[in-house]
């Protein structure tokens, strides 16, 4: 077990990760596949990148698109040389999809299967070194998928929401709970009847509902990150889909090699100590960065330089 505990350790790091990089990465558009829907990513090559290459699958937190964490990862992964696939899920971004901004983590697990098998056919790629990254939400996603996919090479989640029934009991309150389930319920009802999606704000400082009521949040999704394929508003029938879908029970099954970034201060440090516990991988490391906050891994420069250091230190160690 690895541990960062100040950001004394994090600057060091910020500069180890700044030497020795490659130069910008190239930015190319892609498309692929995912369950009948077109599905949009940018792929990051390494600059100069000649023959078959490394490569990561990222997919990031509640709401996200491509150009915002991924983004922030993607980038830097390049510049250490790996090939890097950032896109947008079912129903985000510049991706299809009926419901816009449905939360769904089903199909977000199988958007990172169809994104795998896109790159192990890719001529620049090497499709035995095919490795997954998650962050927040898509941490758990792909921890997941982690769990059910052999293709994938090694894992790595930072500041990861890893869900199981104690998690739930722990972050909300059993009015809370039931409030959100009611919601997901009645929301699911509406569409399946009259096809009307309800929805509430994704993003408030706390004052009205929002699928996140924290200021933090705004300060983030609606602030400093926003993009215009960003979508505002949350689909109440994604509250269904969460409450039932639980990481945790499968992380026994993840075999392949598995890094756990996360904090005291980033969301639920009993849940990501469980989920480390619960992985079955012989070869596993959990690293403890400190007084890092959970938004500060979306784009602070220096706790994602230094997360990446350890994520791609992962990667070529695996």
């Amino acid at each position: 077990m690895s541990m960062m505990s100040s950001f004394a350790t994090l600057a060091v790091l910020s500069l180890l990760a700044s030497t020795s990089l490659a130069a910008e990465p190239v930015i190319r558009k892609v498309s692929f596949d995912s369950s009948g829907v077109a599905l949009v990513g940018n792929l990051y090559l390494p600059a100069g990148a000649t023959g078959s290459n490394p490569a990561v699958v990222v997919t990031g937190s509640w709401t996200s698109v491509k150009e915002q964490n991924p983004a922030e990862y993607a980038r830097r992964l390049a510049e250490r040389g790996f090939a890097v696939l950032a896109f947008d899920h079912t129903g985000f971004g510049e991706s299809g999809g009926a419901i816009r901004g449905y939360e769904n983590p089903a199909a977000k697990v199988a958007d990172i299967k169809a994104a795998i098998s896109f790159l192990e056919n890719l001529p620049e790629i090497d499709r035995t070194r095919i490795n997954g990254l998650g962050i927040c939400a898509g941490g758990g996603y792909m921890a997941r998928v982690a769990a059910e996919e052999p293709r994938l090479n090694a894992v790595a989640t930072v500041a990861g929401w890893y869900t199981d029934a104690a998690l739930y009991r722990e972050f909300f309150t059993p009015a809370g709970y039931a409030a959100l389930d009611q919601a997901g319920k009645a929301g699911r009802q509406a569409f399946e009847t009259s096809g009307t999606v309800v929805t509430r704000p994704a993003v408030s400082d706390g004052s009205t509902p929002a699928a996140m009521a924290v200021q933090p949040a705004v300060d983030y999704y609606a602030g400093r990150a926003r993009v215009p394929g960003w979508t505002e508003t949350w689909p109440d029938l994604s509250y269904q889909a969460i409450l039932a879908f639980e990481t945790i029970p499968s992380a026994a099954n993840i075999s392949i090699p598995a890094l756990v970034v996360h904090a005291e201060n980033a969301i639920s440090p009993g849940a990501a100590y469980r989920h480390f516990r619960a992985i079955g991988a012989s070869e596993k490391e959990l690293v403890w960065m400190g007084d890092v906050n959970q938004f500060q891994f979306y784009d602070d420069p220096a706790v994602v330089d230094a997360a990446v250091v350890r994520v791609a230190d992962w990667f070529a160690k695996h």
